[in-house]
């Protein structure tokens, strides 16, 4: 599973949004659409497009992405978040990941900001399915806090950090 959340008005899946208004609220939203990359597999997952495989709430682990190879990028478009002007606190990025044959996998979340990618944290995956995020304060592109329009145009997913192993995201 991918999301996102927006937080202080809403939150977004695979991406969350934070917004600030009078009343704080999570946005969640998920993949809706293939990104620019799409170096991973689906052994498992029969539908057409990776997305697919990484929408379900709450997650499907039958239905995931793979890969064991180093630097393989995957990225998903996001849904609009039905905002005009409300300013968001943070975009946090979520992952549902595990490795399949080593403890030393590793991946990072990854924003695309006009072609351009940004990467989070290094992180390493369990043995057993686990909730991964990152959180994103400010527009990695800009350095500035996140506008609607930045949210609305974000592509996220994962890339792989290490090899010799195996990495899975549902």
């Amino acid at each position: 599973e991918l999301k996102m959340k927006i937080f202080g008005l809403l939150a977004v899946v695979l991406l969350v949004l934070g917004t600030s208004m009078v009343f704080g609220e999570t946005l969640i939203i998920r993949p809706n659409d293939q990104g620019y990359y799409k170096d991973w597999t689906s052994p498992t997952c029969t539908k057409s497009f990776h997305w697919q495989c990484v929408d379900d709430a709450p997650a499907n682990t039958s239905d995931y992405i793979y890969t064991g190879q180093t630097d393989r990028k995957d990225t998903f478009l996001f849904q609009d978040i039905g905002l005009t002007s409300e300013p968001i606190n943070k975009v946090t990025l979520y992952f549902y990941a595990k490795y399949l044959t080593s403890s030393k996998y590793k991946i990072q979340p990854l924003i695309r900001i006009n072609q351009i990618p940004y990467y989070g944290s290094v992180k390493t995956l369990g043995g057993v399915w686990t909730y991964n995020n990152e959180i994103f304060t400010t527009n990695p592109a800009t350095g500035q806090p996140w506008t609607v329009a930045n949210v609305n145009a974000l592509e996220a997913g994962t890339r792989t950090y290490t090899s010799g192993g195996g990495g899975l995201v549902a």
